[in-house]
């Protein structure tokens, strides 16, 4: 700690706005144009989050996003089929204090939703209503001045401060532009069709680069290429790489943040002709840089001439665990009768989701719980079938830590599916990231009030008789009087003298 004579600058501290979970739920009712098949039995609904957007407007923050479904069904024609969907949700949340907030030091918003379920009801061949509830995950920040208001002080020179560091997370989360990618390539037989394609984001490295945060990874395609004429398919998987850059305000060349960076793919359009298929792509990156830094803030004043009051507050002060990218493999072994796979039957195609349930911290380390939902499409004596399986997985990192709050989102990807025995061997790659964040508290000084002058001790030297809590700082302000004016070291003397 630091004893000051005057006023002079003052750290912004880092406060939590809002730290939750929001469900909302929408229902919407569609209808297939008319190049697409007609429905004749939904196999199952895959929905996409993209990121939402996000706007604070006055104490609220606003929330406006877009989810994607890919239906994928049973045509009236006993074909596998595939059609995009879309369908839009909003909702609003309340911000804690915000007027305690310095609006020009900016705001930092994470929100990362799913889509917890959804069912889907057919009315006619083209008409289909889905339902789904939405899970928000939503975490804001905002930074507060550490500024005392003063009242009534005649003489600046006999005022004395006790500044203190502490320590404090500062966060920047910001959308990267748009990341076009293309990729073109020869199908694997005639008279094919591309019947479903996934896809997912995997981010493989994110670093400070002078004032930019570069990103490089990969978009993984997944399609399913089938002939209708002998039945005949074939999976392929392409990828497309990027190596992103995006400038983030308030990026320090000199920063040694914790970076963390996730994608989705915002649009993608699919076009075949003359045996060659034609992709187009759009990446948008959620970049987040974290660290801990530390902030000076008066914790306590007093006037050597004046009697003072003091109001202090107690403050609960963010801090950063873990900011972190990651990637794992998950690999699981689930009985047959587990999934109602129907004995004989031969697999076609699989997806792959993942879904996060939480974090906690647990044996020295932070723990990361969710599990797979693996999406699978079989074939028997001419018939598609759908069956499902779920498994859980867990990634371990960091240090144990009390957890405040989280942000987590994981993509999943390149599926792998195959019958062993009375088993069904299920694995794919996972790509995550993922904040943790705790807190510390800290004492700020909050208002000072001066009073009438101190009344005057009356003789030359005081003897104090030191206290078990009393430093050299609670002996000064109890006598009004400077640093300097007193003799010995409370820390070791059992008492001290007092000028004056």
């Amino acid at each position: 700690m630091n004893f000051e004579d005057n006023l002079n600058g003052f750290g912004r501290i880092c406060k939590t706005l809002c730290s939750r979970t929001v469900n909302t739920d929408i229902s919407e009712d569609f209808t297939l144009p008319d190049y697409e098949n007609e429905i004749r039995r939904v196999l199952y609904v895959k929905e996409s989050m993209l990121p939402p957007a996000k706007f604070v407007s006055g104490n609220k923050l606003d929330v406006n996003g877009v989810i994607d479904y890919t239906l994928v069904y049973v045509s009236t024609g006993g074909k596998l089929c595939s059609a995009p969907l879309s369908s839009e949700y909003s909702f609003s949340i309340p911000l804690e204090g915000m007027n305690e907030l310095e609006i020009s030091e900016g705001i930092s918003i994470m929100v990362h939703s799913v889509a917890d379920s959804s069912t889907v009801r057919v009315s006619s061949p083209r008409r289909l209503q889905i339902r789904t509830r939405i899970s928000s995950t939503l975490n804001a920040w905002g930074k507060r001045a550490c500024e005392e208001n003063v009242e009534g002080l005649e003489n600046e020179s006999s005022l004395r401060r006790r500044s203190e560091d502490g320590v404090c997370a500062d966060i920047i989360c910001e959308s990267s532009d748009v990341v076009s990618l293309a990729d073109e390539f020869q199908l694997p037989f005639e008279d094919c069709r591309i019947a479903v394609c996934d896809s997912a984001v995997v981010v493989e490295s994110c670093w400070i680069e002078g004032e930019l945060v570069r990103v490089t990874g990969n978009v993984v395609l997944k399609l399913l290429a089938l002939s209708d004429s002998d039945g005949k398919t074939e999976r392929i998987i392409r990828k497309l790489s990027f190596d992103a850059e995006s400038d983030l305000d308030g990026i320090d060349a000199s920063q040694t943040a914790l970076c963390r960076a996730s994608g989705s793919v915002t649009d993608l359009s699919l076009n075949t002709e003359d045996g060659r298929a034609n992709i187009e792509a759009s990446l948008v990156l959620e970049i987040c840089l974290a660290q801990n830094k530390r902030v000076s803030y008066t914790s306590d004043a007093y006037s050597i001439e004046q009697s003072t009051e003091v109001v202090t507050a107690e403050l609960e002060v963010p801090i950063v665990l873990e900011n972190q990218s990651f990637n794992l493999t998950h690999s699981e072994r689930i009985a047959l009768e587990d999934i109602n796979f129907s004995d004989g039957a031969e697999i076609v195609d699989s997806g792959v989701r993942a879904f996060v349930e939480g974090v906690s911290a647990e044996d020295g380390k932070y723990a990361v719980r969710g599990y797979c939902k693996y999406d699978i499409i079989c074939i028997k004596d001419g018939e598609y079938s759908y069956c499902e399986a779920r498994a859980p997985f867990k990634y371990e990192f960091g240090k144990e830590g009390e957890i405040d709050a989280f942000d987590v989102c994981v993509d999943a990807l390149n599926s792998r599916v195959r019958v062993d025995g009375e088993a069904i061997c299920v694995d794919a790659e996972l790509s995550g990231a993922c904040t943790v964040m705790g807190h510390t508290n800290i004492t700020v000084l909050e208002k000072l009030s001066f009073l009438g002058e101190r009344e005057e001790r009356g003789c030359a030297w005081t003897v104090c008789y030191v206290q078990a809590d009393d430093d050299l700082w609670n002996i000064a302000k109890r006598y009004g009087v400077a640093l300097e004016d007193i003799n010995g070291d409370p820390a070791s003397d059992r008492f001290v003298i007092i000028e004056g």
